[in-house]
């Protein structure tokens, strides 16, 4: 597939539709992947449960977990920002067989003036997926980061 052309640490067959995956998306996953020296495991690519105008559906969007990353999934994020997604959503509620680990909707979607989009999705207390605005202050109120007194 001309899609996945050079692309070193993925292989169509981790995606449920290789041939509509993104080539932007594909490199700036790999490049990301050759940084950190891990796996990145995709758990959702253009299958699933997502709104009707999901990136997912167009190919620009993957959801993944990173199992053997050690440290916070805030650091984890300023990482993955450098890369270039146009939409990072954080979900520090993920699971990976049954393990709370927190993961990353990661997208390559076309945006006007420059303006990405960062959220914070999390389970409320029925199970429902509430989203916030990506914030310190949110994440220091979900327990994402602490802010210790001196």
């Amino acid at each position: 597939m001309k899609n996945f052309k050079n692309i070193k640490h993925f292989k169509p067959s981790e995606f449920s539709e290789p041939e509509k995956i993104s080539h932007e998306l594909l490199c700036r996953l790999d490049a990301l992947r050759e940084y950190l020296g891990l796996s990145i495991m995709i758990t959702s690519s253009t299958e699933g449960e997502h709104v009707e105008s999901s990136q997912h559906y167009l190919g620009k969007a993957v959801d993944v977990v990173i199992p053997n990353y050690q440290g916070s999934l805030f650091s984890l994020y300023l990482i993955i920002e450098r890369f270039g997604f146009r939409g990072i959503g954080l979900y520090p509620d993920w699971k990976l067989r049954g393990k709370k680990i927190g993961g990353f909707h990661l997208d390559v979607r076309t945006v006007d003036n420059y303006q990405s989009a960062k959220w914070i999705g999390y389970k409320n207390k029925l199970g429902v997926t509430k989203y916030s605005a990506f914030s310190i202050a949110n994440l220091i109120r979900m327990n994402i980061i602490t802010c210790k007194k001196s």
